[in-house]
């Protein structure tokens, strides 16, 4: 997966282009090392993010939307 197609599906899911990842009110996505994170953003400090595997992306979102 390139970073146009990454751009797109991110922008489906209703993020933006922030400046280390993609960020959706409280929730933060970023890619690592090729690993992908997700965590809470508040401000421009990360709390925290937990790796994720990218075909599970959506239970995850769904998951630190409802925390």
């Amino acid at each position: 997966m390139n970073d146009y197609e990454i751009e797109i599906i991110m922008k489906r899911k209703n993020f933006v282009r922030d400046i280390d990842g993609w960020r959706r009110k409280f929730v933060f996505i970023t890619i690592e090392d090729g690993q992908w994170k997700i965590g809470h953003a508040i401000g421009f400090r990360n709390i925290r993010t937990t790796n994720i595997e990218f075909e599970d992306i959506d239970e995850w979102i769904k998951y630190f939307d409802r925390i």
